[in-house]
């Protein structure tokens, strides 16, 4: 019942982190607004979470690690997400959070085509950082504050 009944520990986690953005925006402070960071290793469950959370998010930065879920190879490892592969990736999955405005490192303008198809069509741009430097990251995040 692993794959076909339970929900798969990479689902558990982007839930988690939409819990805790929920929470945040909800928050009793009532913040202007919440951005979602995904490094080591949370690039994927970032993204996720951002393409469900749409426009509660002011912005999205992360680094992907070169990470795609094609190259899983063991059916316990942690990010797997079944169906992630036949329906376009790391990369279609980006492209479902056009327009929110979003860096990523670890990634050329060759890698995410589609990604990059879907912000323009939606006016929107998909940054690409030179680096994955945390600097970077943050100095992007501090511009959409």
């Amino acid at each position: 019942y692993t794959l076909g009944y339970n929900h798969p520990l990479f689902a558990q986690r982007v839930h988690d982190i939409l819990t805790l953005q929920s929470s945040t925006v909800f928050h009793e402070r009532q913040p202007r607004k919440v951005h979602l960071v995904g490094v080591n290793g949370a690039a994927a469950h970032a993204i996720a979470a951002a393409a469900v959370a749409g426009k509660q998010l002011a912005s999205l930065a992360v680094d992907t690690q070169k990470f795609r879920f094609a190259t899983i190879t063991e059916i316990r490892d942690p990010n797997l997400l079944p169906g992630a592969v036949k329906y376009g990736d790391l990369p279609a999955l980006l492209a479902l959070c056009a327009p929110l405005p979003t860096a990523v490192a670890a990634e050329t303008e060759n890698s995410l085509p589609i990604a990059l198809a879907a912000f323009q069509s939606a006016s929107a741009q998909l940054r690409m950082l030179p680096d994955n430097s945390p600097e970077n990251i943050a100095d992007f995040v501090a511009k959409q504050a």
